[in-house]
């Protein structure tokens, strides 16, 4: 049987201190890989010192900062597995990351792109939450039934530490799109490449994230964050299959849910003025409060957080 080939890829930007966890937690897969480190223009980080750390690490580095999307793109271009594992500077893979996902493409090998838990971690290192509860089962998700289910707000894959795509499922999808560069590119990205095929959901952590006070898109105002959730949205919509043509939801109220569930994150945060801004008359559809309902009913139940 044919062994499937990895390539953990690693994006960097004046982060060493943290890159060399992330390094050595790819050196230590149980599973042979190629590693690749793209530096975004950073000025803490060289060749010289990631060699140092391993002489056969590929490294590749921006004479000026280009931004995540085109590290990502970058690293992708210049590996040889047939499985990308992403991975940021600040976040790191438990030893069995790659054997996890082998196990689960030879058992549903017409897979583009699986994902699986991550714990996470404060900036400090430390646990957020207590362990997280695992069955280690698998979920298959068809390819006519991604879209529909990402749409309704009933798949999430999560973020690069817990996602692994196939390569040639990535170079047809386009790469990653600069325009939501540290806010939504990943998500924007598996959209893509789930057009090529089916999914696979791992219920077991095979990373770890770090959560920051101070991220990229924490920065962002509020509506903006809205908005670029209802881009994504409207991206996905004429992408779902036809089996659902008299069961999908409208776009109205979607963009109405998201009205309101951003509302409810800036209650959470105390931004009150800009929480409020968000709402519209819109927001007192029934069919948008259904979805609301839904959707945190889906996450409660649902084993794969």
């Amino acid at each position: 049987m044919h062994s499937p080939t990895f390539s953990i890829v690693i994006t960097t930007y004046n982060r060493q201190n943290l890159l060399k966890r992330a390094i050595q937690s790819a050196m230590a897969q149980t599973l042979d890989c190629e590693i690749i480190v793209v530096d975004d223009g950073s000025v803490d980080v060289n060749e010289k010192y990631v060699h140092s750390l391993n002489s056969r690490i590929i490294f590749e580095k921006h004479d000026h900062n280009k931004g995540h999307s085109a590290a990502v793109n970058q690293g992708v271009e210049l590996a040889t597995g047939e499985w990308i594992k992403l991975l940021d500077d600040d976040d790191y893979l438990m030893p069995n990351c790659l054997e996890v996902f082998a196990n689960a493409i030879t058992i549903y090998p017409n897979t583009v792109i699986c994902s699986a838990k991550a714990v996470n971690i404060a900036e400090d290192g430390h646990p957020l939450k207590t362990p997280l509860n695992e069955t280690g089962g698998l979920e298959w998700i068809a390819q006519e039934d991604i879209h529909y289910r990402m749409l309704i707000e009933q798949l999430a894959f999560g973020t690069p530490t817990q996602v692994m795509f196939k390569r040639e499922a990535f170079q047809k999808s386009g790469y990653w799109n600069a325009f939501f560069d540290g806010n939504y590119d990943d998500v924007s990205s598996w959209v893509d490449i789930a057009q090529q095929g089916n999914a696979i959901l791992i219920d077991r952590a095979i990373g770890y994230r770090t959560l920051w006070s101070g991220c990229f898109h924490k920065q962002l105002n509020l509506y903006e964050r809205w908005k670029m959730n209802v881009t994504i949205k409207e991206k996905i919509y004429p992408l779902v299959s036809s089996k659902y043509k008299n069961s999908r939801v409208e776009l109205t109220t979607i963009n109405n849910y998201l009205r309101i569930y951003w509302f409810l994150v800036g209650v959470k945060q105390n931004m009150f003025l800009p929480a409020i801004q968000l709402l519209s008359w819109g927001c007192l559809w029934p069919s948008a409060w259904l979805m609301l309902w839904r959707t945190f009913q889906y996450r409660q139940n649902s084993s794969y957080k």
